[in-house]
């Protein structure tokens, strides 16, 4: 027995009146209770081990928060990066409405072919009179000349 013990137990022997058998199991009954939240207190306690376990994951959470915020954007850049893709949407609808469709195209393709034809017809025809009116002038230029060669009456 120890100090603490040997005075625990003349504690209950003396100032509580116990019997010395009484007083013994007393002291044992309190040992062991005390060893027993002793044990159980060790248990809730953590190792070495656990805690750099604990300290290690900790380090690379904090290490992944900051990756984290370093790839953050502020608002600013945020609603500049927004207002920039509202801006290139508003250029593509621009265009899109500018597209026309393969029926659209068709029918612009038929009328320029027909305009395209008109043309022509109507070049050939006036170089067809442009022609006709210079041989005419050739027809009238010969017969004045032999008209006035006296070779025409």
């Amino acid at each position: 027995m120890n100090t603490g013990t040997l005075k625990l137990y003349d504690f209950a022997r003396h100032d509580l009146h116990l019997p010395d058998k009484k007083a013994m199991e007393f002291v044992t009954t309190l040992g062991e209770f005390s060893e027993m939240q002793l044990a159980k207190r060790d248990l809730d306690l953590a190792t070495k081990t656990e805690l750099l376990a604990v300290k290690t994951e900790l380090k690379q959470e904090i290490h992944l928060v900051a990756t984290r915020m370093d790839l953050m954007a502020t608002k600013e850049e945020l609603y500049a990066t927004k207002n920039e893709l509202k801006q290139e949407i508003h250029a593509v609808a621009t265009r899109l409405n500018l597209m026309a469709t393969k029926e659209e195209l068709s029918d612009v393709k038929l009328q320029l072919t027909r305009s395209i034809h008109d043309t022509e017809t109507r070049l050939t025809k006036h170089m067809f009179a442009a022609s006709l009116g210079q041989v005419i002038v050739i027809i009238v230029t010969v017969c004045t000349i032999l008209k006035y060669a006296g070779i025409l009456r």
